[in-house]
């Protein structure tokens, strides 16, 4: 096969609008793994909040290296191992957090190992809990959270309204040089070390694989996927794609996530 290794995100692109994933997209990837590629899952979600839904797509049983985090994390999806951390430093963690809190914006944070903090409970902490199936830890004032346990973020997630998300991305893009700002969703902008990006991440798994980053085929709908699209052989941006995606992509499916835009790419694979 001219492309070995499928990296594909989850949200907007593998997932239909109704949070399903279809049978013909799970037979697809079955498929394509059983003549000899390998296919994972490079996502924004906690690794913990995607691993329950690796059973959907046929891959609970087939060790991968999932990517989460943005790609900052790579674990096996079996063993858990940690095959690959790049983590936003404590002094770095702080002052994005005081910057949100400047701003007056919702904000949470993903600290190690797999915890999601936020300062209360409230009806976005519980909506983000319905769609991730990941329930927070509310710790107070998070800036004093990270200033007494010193810990690291995975990842800093603000969620603003759709029309904010990309001065917000901005804003901190020219903030922060260790880090970087991402829109994984028109209401998220997600902050990670800049080490970790889902480019990084296709880079790392293709040389783990043994296998050229010509090889690698991304694809993807979000500016979070730019990094994905770019890095890889091919880069493919569904139907449903932001703008940006679309530009910067090798290739533009004629469909949408809702339209099996994955599965039928690895029909013709």
């Amino acid at each position: 096969m001219k492309y070995k290794l499928v990296i594909s995100d989850f949200d907007g692109t593998l997932q239909r609008d109704d949070g399903t994933v279809s049978q013909r997209t799970v037979k697809a990837i079955k498929d394509y793994i059983a003549r000899g590629g390998i296919f994972t899952v490079s996502t924004g979600r906690m690794c913990k909040s995607i691993l329950p839904r690796l059973a959907e797509l046929g891959l609970d049983k087939v060790n991968i290296p999932l990517m989460g985090y943005q790609g900052a994390r790579i674990i096996d999806n079996i063993t858990g191992e940690v095959f690959f951390e790049s983590n936003i430093s404590n002094e770095e963690s702080i002052s994005i957090v005081r910057d949100c809190k400047k701003l007056d914006i919702y904000h949470q944070i993903y600290c190690a190992p797999e915890r999601l903090i936020t300062n209360e409970y409230t009806w976005i902490s519980d909506a983000y809990y319905k769609a991730a199936g990941v329930k927070a830890e509310a710790a107070g004032d998070l800036e004093e959270f990270l200033t007494k346990t010193k810990l690291d973020c995975h990842k800093i997630l603000t969620i603003v309204k759709p029309e904010q998300s990309r001065d917000i991305m901005k804003y901190f893009a020219e903030r922060y040089s260790k880090s970087t700002a991402y829109i994984s969703h028109p209401s998220f902008v997600e902050m990670v070390n800049r080490e970790g990006s889902k480019g990084i991440a296709a880079k790392w798994a293709a040389k783990k694989f043994g296998i050229k980053i010509s090889e690698v085929l991304g694809v993807g709908d979000s500016l979070n996927d730019l990094p994905l699209i770019e890095a890889t052989g091919c880069g493919v941006a569904v139907a449903n794609a932001m703008p940006e995606l679309k530009a910067a992509a090798d290739i533009v499916s004629k469909y949408s996530n809702n339209e099996d835009a994955v599965a039928r790419l690895l029909e013709e694979l």
